[in-house]
């Protein structure tokens, strides 16, 4: 932006917009509003550059095992949906999976689109452990794991899903911080922009940091072999569908769509993982504080008492659109969808990835 100050109208619109957990203008719709609001359209490309070389800078990494000293080993290639038992059978021998990412012009709202995403270098990656880190805090879950799990695998599934959500964040965090460092040494960036970078930085750093607390109080979970009474573990081994999701979220809204309001300080969160076990069956877990088991776990509760295996599985899928970025589907299931159904389904994952609510439209799942 210019250095003018902003419409009162554009302002309110924006936290109207945000009140609602809608998404804000985007900068053709502040542009349309007063076409002297934003710089030349060659200042502008300048800092889109910025903006594009700022979000591929890789911020300084270490190995985020909870030890004691810290350990300074460099993070490994690891992915947060394995490999060999999951992604390996999802894509049907051609090495890769069917994805959904956001892209588009940087001055318009991003479409959610489908992609093929290579297993082995890029499917659900991320890199929190070293090596050895990896290979002993996970073992009892990569090669362990049978249709009777136990509450302390099941903890583990979830301790891995906050790991690689935390690091993402991490990243974001980061990529935020180094925007708005720049936009306060840019004399030309107004004070009210200047003002948005930083609170994108902090929502980010505040993300990160509840994360890092949530993966603090798993990791001490896991050490002392003791999972407590206040958490909800839910397990249920299915046959297998054609889709894999891993992640840690926030409902925002239980099953009815009421917003699910902090109790006791703390904000709800819960983790969700659809995984394999072998040629024939998969294991969904989900985990949840149990003070929320009546608002926010309510949707993950509902869900694993639906005995009927389809069904099940759409209201699985239902949560995982709705929450979950984190996620692969074979190339088969996806083709199996029509054009009409291929657009519904993207349609309603971008819609909910701004945390907007919507009405479940009855989409199928890739079972």
């Amino acid at each position: 932006m210019n250095g003018e100050e902003l419409d009162p109208a554009v302002v309110v619109e924006m936290l109207r917009r945000s009140a609602s957990g809608r998404v804000g203008p985007t900068i053709n719709d502040l542009r349309s509003k007063n076409p002297t609001l934003l710089r030349p359209e060659q200042e502008m490309r300048r800092w889109r550059r910025t903006l594009f070389d700022t979000l591929a800078s890789a911020p300084p990494t270490s190995c985020m095992a909870q030890v004691t000293p810290r350990c300074s080993g460099v993070p490994i290639r690891s992915h947060s949906i394995q490999r060999k038992r999951t992604l390996e059978p999802l894509a049907e021998g051609t090495g890769h999976v069917v994805t959904f990412k956001l892209e588009g012009d940087p001055d318009e709202r991003p479409i959610a689109v489908a992609v093929p995403t290579g297993i082995k270098r890029h499917a659900s990656i991320f890199f929190g452990l070293c090596g050895p880190h990896d290979s002993s805090i996970f073992a009892d879950i990569d090669t362990g794991l049978t249709c009777r799990p136990t509450k302390l695998q099941l903890l583990r599934i979830a301790y891995r899903s906050v790991l690689r959500e935390e690091w993402a964040k991490a990243r974001a965090a980061y990529h935020h911080r180094e925007l708005a460092s720049k936009a306060q040494k840019d004399a030309g960036t107004s004070n009210e922009a200047k003002t948005v970078a930083l609170l994108h930085a902090y929502s980010t750093y505040e993300g990160r940091h509840a994360l890092a607390v949530r993966r603090a109080d798993l990791g001490r979970r896991l050490a002392s072999g003791r999972v407590g009474t206040d958490l909800v573990l839910l397990h249920r081994v299915v046959g297998r569908p054609a889709f894999a999701a891993s992640g840690v979220f926030t409902p925002t809204h239980d099953e009815r769509g009421r917003r699910v309001r902090s109790r006791r300080g703390k904000l709800p969160w819960a983790t969700l993982d659809v995984s394999f076990l072998d040629s024939e069956r998969a294991l969904v877990s989900a985990v949840y504080p149990s003070i929320y088991a009546d608002s926010s776990g309510s949707q993950l509760r509902h869900a694993f008492r639906t005995r009927d295996r389809e069904r099940f599985l759409e209201r699985v899928w239902e949560i995982v659109l709705r929450n979950i970025e984190n996620l692969a589907i074979s190339p088969s299931g996806w083709d199996a969808f029509s054009l009409d159904e291929q657009g519904a389904t993207l349609d309603f994952f971008h819609r909910t990835v701004f945390n907007e609510w919507t009405s479940w439209p009855g989409l199928t799942a890739p079972i």
